[in-house]
């Protein structure tokens, strides 16, 4: 092949040109797509994701220096159908999953063991309804930082994401019970 390369370059220096550019431009976009595809396969690069699982826009918004608890908020999307059945953070000493509901105008909060999720549909943790309730948290949590969280799911297992950590009031709604929370503090079970 190079010898055939060599005569045609001796016969049309163009041809030789065109060669070497279209050979270059193959190597950059193997390269593209090699990147592309270690990127993909790195662990953490899309923490949230499962072949089955997706959790999206995981948040959580910053304390002031004497709270120790705060809520999060996620979208959780099974595939083919899971339980969450927990989570849990480094930041903090556990998570609660909660359930808020409006009652008589009163709102009222209880604790929930785990949460059925429906094939293929979107289960939203939001204010004012299911949420995560982080308590005893170990430090504050300043705005414009991510902190790991960990949901455990029967079927999914462990799927890591991180809590993007927004200023309060600019986005998710603070969520606090006070300086303490227990599972009675605030509640109506």
């Amino acid at each position: 092949m190079m010898q055939l390369q060599r005569r045609m370059s001796a016969v049309n220096p163009r041809r030789s040109r065109f060669l070497r550019t279209r050979g270059r431009a193959w190597t950059l976009i193997a390269a593209g797509v090699a990147g592309i595809l270690a990127a993909i396969s790195m662990p953490g690069c899309h923490a949230g994701y499962d072949d089955e699982t997706r959790i999206l826009n995981p948040r959580t918004t910053a304390t002031p220096p004497d709270t120790v608890v705060a809520a999060a908020y996620m979208d959780i999307v099974s595939a083919h159908g899971d339980r969450l059945t927990g989570a849990s953070t480094p930041a903090a000493e556990r998570v609660e999953i909660h359930d808020s509901r409006l009652h008589n105008g009163v709102a009222r909060m209880r604790p929930v063991q785990d949460v059925e999720l429906a094939s293929g549909r979107r289960f939203v943790f939001e204010p004012g309804g299911m949420h995560f309730m982080i308590v005893g948290l170990k430090q504050p949590l300043a705005a414009n930082t991510r902190i790991p969280f960990i949901l455990h799911f029967e079927h999914a297992g462990d799927i890591s994401v991180e809590l993007v950590v927004s200023a309060a009031g600019a986005g998710a709604v603070p969520h606090t019970h006070g300086d303490s929370h227990s599972p009675s503090a605030g509640h109506s079970h």
